[in-house]
């Protein structure tokens, strides 16, 4: 059985061999997470800031509005209703969108300079931090069925609106008008509450 080799020297070697100028280093390249737009020190700086709502100095959001940390926040939310036997995924994303939406046309009234859309989400997307507390107390325990637990549920939702009208009131300038802000604030993390609970 003879080959046909006349094909296999047909093929230049210069095809297969690359000058040493068009080689790019790696080291010049941007990280994965950079390219992304993910920096993990600014999503921990927001967090913190959520925790303690009453800091002398917010983080801007005005910024660098991102919609990493909410995203993540609401699939968390989503998975500890899931452990406690809830699957509300839909809702969780569908009251989120219909909040940020409604906070958007409301701040776009109120505020003296047109809020950003992605600021609002994130802001919003930020606060439900302490609703995650609030979910993980309810795999342990009934929240619904005790006093105690209407108490912790108030506490978690003024929490929440503290944290996002602060900065709201911050970001976009209305530090007069922060109790107005955060009335719808606080209609909305009642919600997310609410879906927490029942």
């Amino acid at each position: 059985m003879e080959f046909n080799t006349q094909y296999s020297n047909q093929i230049p070697v210069s095809d297969f061999v690359s000058s040493p100028s068009t080689h790019s280093s790696f080291t010049d390249e941007d990280s994965i997470l950079e390219e992304l737009g993910i920096d993990f020190s600014l999503i921990i700086n927001r967090t913190k800031q959520v925790i303690n709502p009453i800091m002398d100095s917010p983080v801007s959001f005005s910024k660098e509005a991102d919609l990493v940390g909410p995203l993540v926040l609401c699939l968390l939310l989503g998975s500890i209703l899931l452990l406690g036997g809830k699957s509300h995924f839909g809702y969780i994303y569908g009251i989120s969108i219909l909040s940020c939406l409604g906070i958007y046309l409301l701040l776009g009234g109120l505020a003296p300079q047109t809020p950003n859309f992605m600021l609002v989400v994130s802001v919003l997307g930020y606060s439900i931090l302490p609703i995650l507390l609030l979910a993980t107390l309810g795999i342990f325990i009934s929240i619904n069925s005790y006093a105690f637990g209407s108490l912790i549920t108030l506490i978690i939702v003024l929490w929440c609106t503290l944290s996002s009208s602060r900065i709201f009131a911050h970001s976009l300038d209305m530090k007069s008008q922060q109790l107005l802000i955060a009335y719808p604030c606080g209609l909305v993390y009642g919600i997310f509450a609410l879906l927490t609970i029942f």
